[in-house]
C-alpha cells in the first residue's frame, strides 16, 4: 500500500525512455525510433503516452516554447507491472527547413499519461541542422 502511495507522488513510478538512432537531423527528416516505458514499485494503470516536439530557449517556461507537434504514441490504455518494460515504436517527421531557426533549442517531450497519479515527463533535446 506504501509503495502505491509513493508511486502516485512520483516516487517508485513508472519511467519513460526515448530511443532515437541519432542526435542529429534534418529539417523535414523522419525520426524512426521507441517509446520505452519501464514499471516501477507497483503496478500502474497508464492511459497514454505522447511524444511532443518544441522549438524555444532551454531558460523559458514551457508557456512561452512553441509546441511544433504531437504524436501519440498510443492511446490504449494498459497495466505496466512492477519492472516491466514496454516498447512503442514511433515515427515523426521535423518540421520543414523554412520553419527551421538554429539558435532555438528542439527537444521532445515524452508524456506518460498515469492514472491517478504524478505523470512522467521526459525532455530529450535533438539538433537540427
Amino acid at each position: 500500500m506504501l509503495k502505491r502511495f509513493m508511486a502516485k507522488l512520483g516516487k517508485g513510478a513508472a519511467e519513460v525512455h526515448l530511443h532515437i538512432p541519432k542526435d542529429t537531423y534534418k529539417p523535414s527528416e523522419q525520426i524512426h525510433g521507441e517509446v520505452i516505458v519501464k514499471g516501477g514499485k507497483t503496478k500502474q494503470h497508464i492511459n497514454a503516452v505522447n511524444l511532443e516536439l518544441y522549438r524555444g530557449f532551454a531558460d523559458l517556461p514551457m508557456s512561452e516554447k512553441e509546441l511544433l507537434s504531437a504524436t501519440a504514441v498510443t492511446r490504449d490504455e494498459f497495466i505496466i507491472a512492477p519492472d516491466e518494460t514496454r516498447s512503442f515504436p514511433f515515427t515523426h517527421t521535423l518540421y520543414p527547413a523554412s520553419e527551421h531557426d538554429s539558435e532555438k533549442d528542439v527537444y521532445f517531450l515524452i508524456k506518460v499519461d498515469i492514472d491517478a497519479g504524478i505523470d512522467t515527463r521526459k525532455k530529450v533535446p535533438i539538433h537540427v541542422q
